[in-house]
């Protein structure tokens, strides 16, 4: 499967980081976008001798929901 120009391929839809609903489907989301580059670019890399390794945070709030340092009342 080739990367999709504007967007990932999840289940069936293709979504970007403004579309998804939960910050669980943007992690899932960034982690099938990194695996769509190792399956176009990895094959290359190792044949240069080159590592593919990734580390990555993720963090953010999805519109209008309440983040974890705001939930209930005060």
């Amino acid at each position: 499967m080739e990367p999709a120009a504007g967007g990932v391929w999840l289940n069936g839809e293709k979504l970007t980081l403004r579309s998804v609903d939960t910050m669980f489907r943007a992690a899932q989301l960034v982690g099938q976008a990194v695996r769509e580059v190792f399956a176009a670019d990895g094959a290359s890399l190792s044949a240069q001798g080159v590592g593919f390794d990734i580390s990555l945070m993720l963090g953010g709030q999805i519109g209008g929901q309440a983040g974890a340092g705001r939930r209930g009342s005060s």
